[in-house]
This record gives C-alpha cells, structure tokens and sequence, in this order.
C-alpha cells in the first residue's frame, strides 16, 4: 500500500500475515477498526489525519518515523514488539487504552495538543530531543526508564502528577524509575503548588 491515499473508508477485520509497507500513505477521515499486523509494520512518513485507529494489534516492529498525526484518536491499540515514532509530528492527538509492549522512541518528535490517557509503557522510552506543546500523560503506566534531553522541550511536559503511575515492583525486585521521570514529576508537582 506505498504511496496510497485513504479518504472517507473504514478498513475493518483484515490480518496482515507478513510485513507492511505502508510508507507515504496517506488516511484522511479513515478508520482503522480489529485489524491484526503480525509482521513488521514500515509506515515511514505515514500521514493521519481525523481518523480513528481501534482495535489493532502490531505483532512485531513498527516504524511510524517522521509520520504526521493530526486530529485522531488512536484507542485500544497494542503494540507488542519495539515501535519508533522518531521525528514524527502529533496534533491535537488521542491515545487511549494503548499498550506499548516494547521499547518506544519519539526522538525528535513534536507533540501538540495530544494526550496520552489510560496508556502502559513496559519497556523503556527514548524522548530524546522530542518537544511537547500541551500534552498530558493521564492515568499513564511507565514500568522501565525515560530518557529525554534535558534541554529539550520535553523539560515542559505535563504530567498530572498524581495521575501518572510509577513503576510497581516486578519479580520481588523494583524497578529502577529514570531520574528524568521524577525531574518531570517533581516540576509538575511544584507547578500545582504554584496554582
């Protein structure tokens, strides 16, 4: 499906046995509803816009890098294997009810207006040089690191800090919680007490 453009359809109840290439392809006012990718997903430079995506699974690796997201709500969605959102852009974007399973990187990326709600990270998140412009983590699990550069935009993201869930101890032996987690925590909790 390189290069294809999807406007006002829904692509319900499909399985992708092998890899997708869904490079440069483009879904506009699209729904993407029960569908299982079991391969790997390539979806560099994807653009979705005022779509949906609920209900699917991605089985193995999936390469979202220098995507655009804008206006959609991404819900009940699992990603089981590592996922890379790397130079990507979100606007005004929804994620609810999202398992990510493997480690996740939105190196460079730039968030505005998104929202992360009800989601758990189990493996570790790069947010590298990632800017975040209005966006909450809510009622969000991470249960390995963060990383983020420190100069970065991500410096100001907002977590509400009694909705986000540190790490639970796993196998008797607790987890390590990365010091820019607790920085952000930290800055979002003496932002409130300016309140």
């Amino acid at each position: 499906m390189r290069g294809v453009t999807i406007s006002d359809s829904a692509l319900e109840l499909f399985t992708v046995g092998e890899s997708a290439t869904l490079s440069k392809t483009s879904i506009h006012r699209g729904t993407l509803m029960k569908n299982l990718f079991q391969g790997r997903v390539d979806a560099e430079g994807i653009v979705i816009v005022d779509s949906v995506l609920e209900d699917v699974l991605f089985g193995d690796i999936a390469h979202f890098n220098s995507g655009s997201f804008r206006g959609s709500k991404i819900k009940s969605v699992a990603f089981l294997g590592p996922v890379s959102f790397a130079h990507s852009k979100f606007k005004d974007v929804w994620f609810e009810d999202v398992t990510f399973g493997g480690p996740v990187s939105f190196d460079g990326t730039k968030f505005s207006g998104t929202t992360f709600a009800n989601c758990v990270f189990k493996d570790a998140v790069d947010f590298g040089s990632a800017d975040a412009k209005d966006t909450v983590f809510s009622k969000t699990r991470f249960e390995a690191n963060i990383d983020y550069d420190p100069s970065s935009g991500m410096r100001d993201l907002w977590l509400k800090p009694f909705d986000v869930l540190r790490p639970a101890t796993v196998g008797h032996k607790p987890k390590q919680i990365s010091s820019g987690l607790e920085e952000m925590i930290k800055k979002s909790e003496a932002i409130l007490q300016e309140q």
